[in-house]
């Protein structure tokens, strides 16, 4: 607001992140927010930077080859809230 800009877009442009295999953690969108409480390690930073991003209606890309946004449960809510999301 501040600058006059009238959408913002995040792009996630940092160092890749350790390896993580698909989880039941990462299958639904309650299962995926538990997690996020419990600090559970197969939450990925990414994914905390992307599930904000989408939950704020900011579209969301991803630069670098982490699962983040390829996972059910923030592809789904992407979709619920229509907020674009891309990577890799």
């Amino acid at each position: 607001e501040e600058k006059g800009c009238e959408r913002l877009v995040i792009v996630w442009a940092a160092s890749t992140e350790i390896f993580l295999a698909p989880s039941e953690v990462h299958n639904s969108l309650e299962a995926f927010e538990k997690a996020m409480y419990d600090n559970d390690e197969r939450i990925a930073p990414s994914m905390i930077y992307a599930y904000a991003a989408i939950k704020a209606g900011v579209p969301f890309a991803n630069g670098a080859p982490n699962l983040t946004v390829d996972i059910p449960a923030l592809t789904r809510l992407a979709e619920q809230t229509g907020v674009p999301v891309c990577g890799k």
